[in-house]
């Protein structure tokens, strides 16, 4: 909170809003989408390229771009590829297996780095192993398969089909997969080798749902795989490649059903006494070997936690999700210690400092409350992670919304975080334009960049393709997806109201940090008008004539006047203050005098600035 008026005044010119490309949410669903199709329960991100998968769509045609309304293999499962070359995003690509079967659930995880995509198909029945074996061998029933696709120009093509070495029915390969380069991770989570470590006998089944991650290598065009990992402390139903992140040469593996009880980094593994705590492993390679590098657990390990239901891992930082953790803390690094919120969630961020790792932060929403399930997916990018909250139940909608509302049961939110030096901090709350109970919006999160990509996967629209209406909701558990800009700092949280030259918009200039310039220009607006500036430093929202939402006018909030040009325009510049708390938000909207506008009054865009 600003105490001093010099603060609040400085921040008021410098609030006002940004292009419309920052903050803006755009709303994807698939091109053929359908009842259950559940369209967003996978997702990823690479540059100008999204892709989404819908586990349970039903076509049958194999490969690229077929027959979309071909709906003769039930619940087979599809993927969607959008791209954006700069006059918004369109669907490029259409995906199905090349041997698209009943109930495969290709789709079930995505993962892409520029012109390669993966996919898995935890439900595919192949029983022949290794690279480009038989496809129309169907003897290991949901013994999983992984599907390779690459791109030349436009035009995507199937490069691979990947299985174990050793498939067995229900392993389930392809649960998740994670690519870096040529480096592609596979996980089978019900995998049953029982040898610990890197290189096992994978044909060992002893140990029942232990779970494993296989590491395949491209060179050229050709796949092969390079390991087969393992927990050094596999246990039955560990679910260990439940969870899968790569980077360059580093692997993390969440194992969600893990039973140690122990905390922080390099506990004693032997101590299973906390069942279904969970746990992640990190493994290096150097050259072509791989080793495990580190044992991660909670700083607050707790049974039935399932620390490992999502992990993610860039450069030198780890994110694991804990998504039934019963902390009642808020914000970051709050106390852990008081469980009394049950499955509100937690995640947590790691770092490595040469080949040591050490807990850097303990992540929990700004509005946690039991059942919310915050990080049950995941996702990080450089200095930003998503969390995604899939049960949590405010009804209002956008960015910044109104948290307190609590009336959409299981509609969903997402979380970003900013790091700043070695400081975490809220950057931004999200909720989908059209929120609505049941949609669980963040039940699967992606960020790359600066693009953050959201999935919705029982939102019922049905509507179809790119920016389409939301209203009808008569098509159950069909899916959607959600993408946005999050550079920041600024960002467009929309309602206008138009007047006489249609909305007024604000544009904004600058970053939010001390001593840097910054400001906002009034365009478009009455000329020589009245306007008044509604300033909130808070995340209420109050309402103001006809309905309209402005940030809350009320303290600590400022309501400052001021009159356009006769241009209609108008331009503020200051220098932002020192002293502003990394992740302060600020809100405003400018109400312009317009006697053409409903009840008198013009309303600009509002708009939200974070510090950085």
């Amino acid at each position: 909170m600003l105490t001093s008026p010099r603060h609040r005044l400085a921040v008021l010119f410098a609030i006002l809003c940004t292009p419309a490309a920052f903050g803006q949410q755009v709303y994807l669903k698939a091109s053929n989408s359908q009842v259950e199709d559940q369209f967003g329960w996978s997702s990823a991100v690479s540059g100008n390229t999204l892709v989404v998968g819908a586990r349970y769509e039903d076509g049958g045609i194999a490969g690229v771009n077929g027959d979309a309304f071909d709906n003769s293999a039930f619940n087979a499962g599809a993927v969607y590829v959008f791209v954006d070359a700069g006059l918004g995003w369109v669907q490029q690509a259409y995906l199905k297996a090349s041997n698209p079967d009943d109930l495969d659930l290709f789709g079930t995880s995505v993962a892409i780095d520029g012109d390669t995509l993966v996919v898995g198909a935890r439900r595919e029945a192949g029983s022949v192993g290794g690279v480009d074996g038989d496809q129309g061998d169907n003897g290991a029933d949901s013994a999983g398969a992984a599907y390779v696709f690459v791109r030349n120009g436009t035009t995507w093509t199937q490069q691979a089909y990947l299985k174990a070495a050793h498939p067995d029915p229900d392993d389930l390969f392809g649960s998740s997969v994670a690519l870096s380069g040529d480096t592609l991770i596979v996980g089978a989570p019900a995998e049953d080798g029982s040898d610990p470590g890197v290189d096992g006998d994978s044909s060992d089944n002893g140990l029942p749902g232990s779970g494993a991650a296989f590491v395949f290598v491209r060179k050229g065009t050709t796949w092969s795989q390079q390991a087969y990992l393992k927990a050094s402390n596999p246990g039955n139903f560990h679910d260990f490649g439940w969870s899968l992140g790569v980077s360059g040469d580093t692997v993390v593996v969440g194992s969600r059903r893990e039973n140690g009880a122990g905390t922080g980094v390099d506990a004693d593994q032997l101590l299973q006494t906390a069942p279904i705590a969970g746990a992640a492993y990190v493994f290096v390679r150097n050259g072509t070997t791989w080793s495990q590098q580190a044992y991660l657990k909670a700083s607050n390990t707790d049974a039935g936690d399932v620390f490992g239901i999502s992990a993610g891992v860039s450069g030198d930082t780890i994110v694991v999700g804990a998504y039934r953790e019963a902390s009642s803390a808020t914000g970051v690094n709050g106390d852990a210690s008081d469980d009394s919120a049950f499955d509100t969630g937690a995640a947590y961020v790691f770092v490595r400092n040469g080949a040591s790792w050490s807990q850097q932060a303990y992540l929990k929403p700004s509005n946690g409350e039991a059942r919310d399930q915050f990080g049950r997916s995941v996702a990080i990018s450089g200095e930003r992670v998503l969390v995604g909250a899939r049960r949590e139940k405010s009804s209002a909608s956008g960015i910044a919304a109104d948290q307190g509302d609590n009336n959409a049961l299981d509609a969903g939110a997402a979380y970003l975080y900013k790091r700043s030096g070695t400081t975490w901090a809220q950057q931004l709350f999200i909720k989908p334009p059209n929120t609505s109970a049941g949609d669980f919006f963040g039940g699967n999160v992606a960020l790359g960049g600066t693009v953050a990509l959201v999935g919705s996967p029982f939102e019922d629209s049905v509507a179809t393709g790119v920016g389409g209406l939301m209203q009808d909701d008569s098509s159950m558990n069909a899916g959607a997806a959600h993408v946005l800009d999050v550079k920041g700092p600024w960002y467009d949280l929309g309602y206008a109201q138009a007047g006489t030259h249609g909305d007024p918009v604000l544009t904004g200039f600058g970053r939010l940090a001390p001593f840097k310039p910054a400001g906002m220009t009034l365009t478009g607006a009455l000329e020589n008008a009245p306007f008044f500036l509604f300033v909130g430093f808070e995340t209420g929202y109050a309402s103001f004539e006809g309905g309209t939402l402005v940030p809350s006018p009320n303290p600590p909030g400022l309501v400052i006047p001021a009159v356009t040009d006769g241009g209609g325009d108008l331009t503020l510049r200051t220098t932002w203050p020192s002293g502003v708390p990394v992740g302060f938000s600020v809100f405003a909207q400018a109400w312009v005098v317009d006697p053409a506008a409903a009840s008198g009054y013009a309303a600009s865009n509002a708009v939200l600035g974070v510090t950085p």
